[in-house]
């Protein structure tokens, strides 16, 4: 099993109506560095992912989880 991360902040930013630029300025972050993030392209550091939540208040798992996929064998 290779353990992946599920990341659920587009999702919560539409529901939301918030634009990921208004995130980076809370944050302190680059558009193109949350636009990785966004996109899975990025996992953020331990700060960033903190500073997200708490400018979304939000916990932190409710963003980003552990999804399980099937993997080759070690």
């Amino acid at each position: 099993m290779v353990d992946q991360i599920d990341c659920r902040l587009q999702e919560i930013l539409d529901s939301r109506g918030i634009e990921q630029e208004w995130l980076c300025k809370q944050v302190g972050i680059s558009s193109s560095a949350m636009k990785r993030i966004v996109k899975g392209e990025s996992e953020p550091t331990f700060l960033t992912a903190l500073k997200i939540s708490e400018a979304l208040d939000l916990v932190t798992n409710s963003i980003w989880s552990l999804k399980k996929e099937s993997g080759a064998a070690s």
